[in-house]
Parts: structure tokens; sequence; C-alpha cells
């Protein structure tokens, strides 16, 4: 170890070390990803020493998942409290309404994890899958049971897969959220913006009760 990071390690505290060793972590895995950055890279950015990443966290694999996990238990103490069985049509798409607020403000709040989520939900590693099974699939089965009651309660359509609902649904807010600097760069509009961002939440709603049909056809 360094004569500095010796001093710096000192005059921290175990907590703060973790704290440290998550926040450069995060911010590397968001920008290298999972398999790109190296146990080196992370004590390097939080200026540790490499066996202190172990010592807290058992290796990357249990760092990693101490970037991850936190956020999703944010997210599942979200749906037990707010995401619940409709009880009502209205309610349904009040409730709806709410998912779609917090996974935007999630992304908007926490870029680093969403881009972590985005970037590594492709690969193939069976450790990052493992982790995201354990994690993130919780959520999204989570949404499928919403969906599924609202469909067994008459609220919408229950002639079409909840899955096959929920896959093209969060598909289209991922990618809304993924290209939003894009968007803002071609078209000067960004989910960022309040007015837009309640638009496209109204859209989102609209399209999954009544699709594309005509307004009049949906009326009658």
């Amino acid at each position: 170890m360094s004569s500095k990071k010796l001093a710096q390690h000192k005059d921290r505290s175990p907590e703060q070390t973790k704290t440290a060793l998550i926040d450069a972590a995060g911010f590397l895995f968001a920008k290298k990803g999972y398999d790109g950055t190296s146990v080196k890279d992370i004590a390097d950015k939080a200026n540790v020493n490499i066996s202190l990443v172990s010592y807290h966290f058992g290796g990357k694999e249990g760092l990693y998942r101490a970037c991850l996990e936190p956020f999703v238990e944010e997210k599942m103490k979200f749906f037990e409290r707010d995401i619940l069985r409709p009880t009502s049509k209205e309610d349904f798409r009040f409730r709806l309404r709410l998912f779609i607020e917090e996974v935007i403000k999630s992304d908007l709040d926490q870029p680093e994890m969403g881009c972590i989520l985005h970037r590594d939900s492709d690969l193939e590693d069976p450790i990052v899958m493992d982790i995201f099974k354990k994690t993130i699939a919780k959520l999204f089965n989570q949404f499928i049971g919403f969906i599924k009651s609202a469909q067994d309660a008459g609220f919408i359509r229950n002639d079409i897969k909840a899955e096959n609902i929920c896959m093209i649904f969060m598909g289209g807010i991922n990618h809304t959220i993924r290209k939003d600097a894009l968007r803002k760069k071609l078209y000067g509009i960004s989910i960022r913006d309040e007015k837009h961002r309640k638009e496209f939440i109204d859209t989102a709603i609209e399209m999954l009760f009544h699709g594309l049909e005509p307004v009049e056809r949906n009326n009658k």
C-alpha cells in the first residue's frame, strides 16, 4: 500500500471505505461494464488497497451485488407499498402512472444504476445472469403480477400474455430513457422536461388501454 493510500485508509472508517468502494465500482461498472472492470480499477478509483475489495465484499462479484441490491430493495419497497392489486380501472391507471414515474425517476436520479442495468442485461456472463435473476428479475415479476391482477379483474384485456405486455411496455420505457440524450440533440425534447415526461406517460397509458385504434372506435 502506498504511503498516500495508507494515510487515507487510516483516516477512513470501515463504513467509509465500503462506501468509497461502492461509489467507485458503480461508476466503473456503468462506464466499462462488469467484464471490463477489474478489481484493481475499482481499488485505484476508490484510492484504497486492492485487498480491501476482498476483505469487505469477497471480491468483484460481491461488490457488484452490493451496488445493485440496495437499488433493487428500494424498488421492491416501492412495489410493496404502492403497486398493489388494483381495486378499479381508475386505480389501475393511477398505480400504473406511479410505476412509470418511479422507473423514470430512478434512472434520472441514479443514472449509473440505470446504465449498469441496461448495459449488463445483454451479457451472457453466468455470474451477472445469476445476480440479475436474484435482483432485477424480481422487479419484473412483480410488474407481471400487477398486470395479471388487472387482467383477472377485467380492467384490461386478458387474451394477451401479461409477460408480453410487460416486455413491450418496459422495453418502450427503457428505450426512451436510454436514448434521451440523442432525442434531445435531434429533436430538442427530453424526458427530463416535466411537460414532455407527462405527455409520454399519458401516451404510454393510453396505448396500453386502447392501442392505436381510432378514438371513435374505442368509444363504441
